[in-house]
């Protein structure tokens, strides 16, 4: 019997680890990496945040060749620590191969960018490393986006309790209220956005408790994700969990904020933020 594709990437990855994944009982076209698939010591299981799909499967007993395949794909693990601190890929290179620097070209990631966020690669997983550091420059967390023609899933990222993160782009003087921050789903177009404004992603579409925390020290909050189903709902949530702690407004528009040119950000930002 045929395994459902969650299934088939919660089984490919690292012990501990997460993805985000289409949801099959969404139905295709509809609410994509709505799914969150994990790979435990026991089981695999899916949550989807759209449809509240919950997939599970125990192991069961293992051969000693499925623990000797769970051994190296854990020893391929990504995610390596020095004790507490995280630490980027053993490989991790600035030296980004041309299908590297295509798709950061294609979503509008300049060499100045590249560096200005010191983006990179690791060769042995065949993904840009997209690091996320706090206000002191201490490596918080990463995700390694894939790039190779059907390289599943999209995003790899370390295990470990990612609550509190966010990614939050290198602010810049403005003509915009410092007091507000857009928020976006994903780190690329936070870069972009960020170009612009105060810019946060909180890789994702809900926020914790945490996040809302850093949120709330702005005067206004302004959503800003994509425009499919799971967006919406992400930023109505997002919108209701602020809004008692500040002002709260949103922005929809047909295409993700990273696709958009600087010029567009712009225009559409002093359309929505005057």
């Amino acid at each position: 019997m045929k395994s459902s594709k969650w299934l088939e990437i919660a089984r490919n990855l690292p012990l501990g680890h997460k993805a985000r994944v289409d949801c099959e009982n969404c139905g295709e076209g509809t609410n994509t990496k709505a799914m969150i698939v994990s790979h435990n010591v026991k089981s695999y299981s899916g949550s989807c945040f759209a449809c509240s799909h919950q997939p599970f499967e125990m192991k069961g007993k293992q051969t000693l060749a499925e623990i000797a395949e769970l051994k190296r794909i854990n020893n391929e693990s990504l995610c390596r620590t020095e004790g507490e601190r995280l630490t980027l890929p053993t490989d991790f290179t600035t030296d980004i191969p041309l299908e590297g620097r295509l798709w950061l070209y294609s979503n509008g990631i300049t060499s100045t960018l590249k560096q200005q966020y010191s983006i990179g690669y690791s060769p042995r997983l065949k993904r840009v490393i997209l690091p996320i550091f706090d206000s002191e420059g201490t490596l918080t967390w990463y995700q390694c986006r894939a790039l190779l023609t059907g390289q599943k899933p999209k995003y790899l990222q370390p295990s470990g309790d990612k609550s509190s993160v966010v990614f939050q782009s290198q602010l810049r003087e403005t003509e915009h209220n410092p007091s507000t921050v857009v928020v976006v789903e994903d780190i690329v177009s936070a870069i972009r956005v960020g170009e612009v404004t105060n810019t946060i992603s909180l890789l994702g579409t809900k926020a914790t408790t945490a996040q809302v925390v850093c949120l709330s020290k702005y005067d206004r909050v302004v959503t800003w994700l994509d425009s499919d189903k799971a967006g919406k709902r992400g930023s109505t949530s997002i919108r209701q969990s602020c809004s008692l702690l500040t002002d709260t407004y949103n922005i929809i528009t047909e295409h993700d904020p990273k696709f958009y040119s600087e010029q567009q950000i712009e225009e559409i930002l002093c359309q929505h933020l005057k």
